[in-house]
């Protein structure tokens, strides 16, 4: 896989978060994301906005395990 693209499991993995939840942030960002095989793929340049989008439809990563 190229180094300009992560999956959404890495995404997860890199945030801390639950795969559902970084795919629903994906899906709804950008409908029609590409795949590579069966997975969503996201370009490293997009994962601030990414980020900053988990943060406001599910709270800060600190605030989750609260």
């Amino acid at each position: 896989m190229s180094a300009d693209i992560v999956t959404v499991g890495d995404a997860a993995r890199l945030f801390e978060r639950p795969e559902h939840q970084v795919r629903r942030v994906v899906d709804q960002l950008w409908p029609e994301a590409k795949r590579v095989g069966r997975a969503r793929v996201i370009p490293r340049a997009n994962l601030v906005e990414l980020a900053a989008a988990i943060e406001r439809r599910f709270g800060r990563r600190s605030e989750v395990a609260k």
